[in-house]
């Protein structure tokens, strides 16, 4: 058994200096799903503020730009679980803050206070006491970005310099696992695929209503975007590891107590780490349709988002290690040529309720879903509401992004400065355990 230490409110001078990069990279960040975003479940509205969902939103009238405060930063220097050198250091804790950086998580998941591992005649068996319920059976997916866009537009053309850091990791527990956590099995094995990126892109699009009579749409109004993206990678990581862990048996079939494992598989790196730039170019298009209706105004959109192609000189290493002895093996540089990588399509509908048809005077109600499938695998839904009352806005939501998501917000409007806050849940990495998070984002023009 492995006790945790007990928890104090002590902090420490080396946590804050140690995270004083983190901080600084998570300042200003565009974040996909804002304040006003995740007080409605995570769903994101038509208008500029969501043109990287959509970039046929650019051009739709209405609505501003958004920049999510970055919270999450804020717990670095105001809890304890941090410090990887100090008494209470939370690797769970810290990995589910960090993978949130737009949200201050009030309840984070918690590591287990105890982890036992033990060979028994039924094999090979892993219990957990203490802390956030675990979930190390079921896969578990991770895709995060930060992505700092500067720029503007001349005209219909928008450009912008966008430096960006994205990073995706897929852990697949083998069948075999599940059994480890109800009582016991011969063996475990797992995969674990992971990448980070590192660069700087120039996004040059335009978003524009294209001529089509509006009586051939019902009255309504088309548009189209398109955006195009010229990449230069400073930096990439991949790691590709299938790794199994097996109770040892003696000669009559007896399990002897101890535990075998192993692990192989490839580490790849690449950039200005071995003097190289990884260069390539991506695409996204969309189409958008707003449509009055006796209801309010209808919007609907579609895209495609990713559409392109990266090529990196990467130094890579091959991986062996057991219980015994681990060797690592260089075997020199391969070029290597991603196509298409996370591309995904979304699709969104809005209906917009005005005051007259309401027979609320000064409330409007928008009521929006959307979808949005990652074709590398991952998928996510969202169902929120907005009502605004004047100046005064209220939110509610729900989704499903890698597990139940629910959203309460508000926000005000203050002319050309706005504030949005929302209280949101999610599901913690590796664990069955809903936390609690707030966001805070500025509107601007909305």
């Amino acid at each position: 058994m492995m006790p945790r230490p007990p928890r104090s409110p002590a902090r420490s001078v080396g946590r804050a200096v140690a995270l004083a990069a983190l901080l600084l990279t998570a300042l200003p960040v565009a974040h996909a799903q804002d304040a006003r975003a995740l007080g409605m479940g995570g769903v994101r509205v038509a208008g500029p503020s969501a043109a990287d969902v959509n970039p046929a939103f650019a051009a739709i009238p209405g609505g501003g730009a958004s920049l999510t405060l970055p919270l999450g930063a804020l717990s670095a220097v105001t809890r304890d679980y941090w410090d990887p050198t100090g008494p209470n250091f939370d690797a769970l804790s810290t990995f589910d803050q960090a993978s949130n950086l737009g949200l201050y998580l009030l309840d984070p998941a918690i590591s287990p206070d105890q982890v036992t591992v033990s060979v028994d005649a039924n094999g090979l068996s892993v219990a957990f006491q203490g802390g956030s319920p675990m979930r190390l059976a079921q896969p578990a997916r991770l895709s995060e970005g930060l992505d700092l866009p500067l720029g503007g537009s001349l005209g219909p053309v928008h450009l912008a310099v966008r430096p960006f850091l994205h990073v995706h990791a897929d852990l697949v527990p083998g069948t075999d696992t599940a059994q480890v956590f109800q009582g016991g099995s011969p063996s475990a094995s797992a995969t674990l695929r992971a990448d980070a990126e590192a660069g700087v892109a120039i996004d040059v699009g335009t978003a524009l209503a294209l001529p089509v009579p509006a009586a051939a749409l019902g009255g309504g109004q088309l548009y189209a975007g398109v955006q195009g993206s010229a990449v230069a990678g400073l930096a990439r990581a991949s790691l590709d590891l299938q790794g199994q862990a097996q109770a040892e048996q003696d000669s009559s079939g007896n399990y002897t107590g101890n535990v075998l494992y192993s692990y192989s598989g490839t580490t790849a790196l690449g950039g200005l780490t071995n003097g190289t730039v990884g260069y390539g170019g991506e695409a996204a298009l969309g189409l958008a349709l707003t449509l009055p209706s006796p209801a309010g105004t209808i919007t609907a959109g579609a895209s495609v988002r990713h559409l392109g192609v990266m090529v990196w000189n990467l130094d890579e290493t091959q991986l062996q290690a057991d219980q015994s002895s681990s060797t690592s093996t260089p075997l020199g540089t391969v070029q290597e040529v991603l196509y298409a990588r996370h591309v995904r399509v979304a699709a969104n509908l809005a209906l917009d309720v005005p005051s007259d048809v309401l027979s609320v005077p000064g409330m409007r109600l928008l009521v929006a879903a959307d979808g949005d499938l990652d074709l590398s695998g991952g998928f996510a839904s969202h169902l929120g509401a907005e009502a605004r009352f004047g100046p005064i806005a209220a939110r509610a939501g729900v989704g499903y992004q890698d597990g139940l998501r629910l959203g309460l917000g508000g926000g005000f409007d203050a002319g050309p400065v706005g504030i949005d806050v929302a209280l949101t849940t999610h599901r913690s990495p590796f664990t069955d355990h809903q936390a609690f998070g707030v966001a805070a984002s500025l509107a601007f023009g909305l």
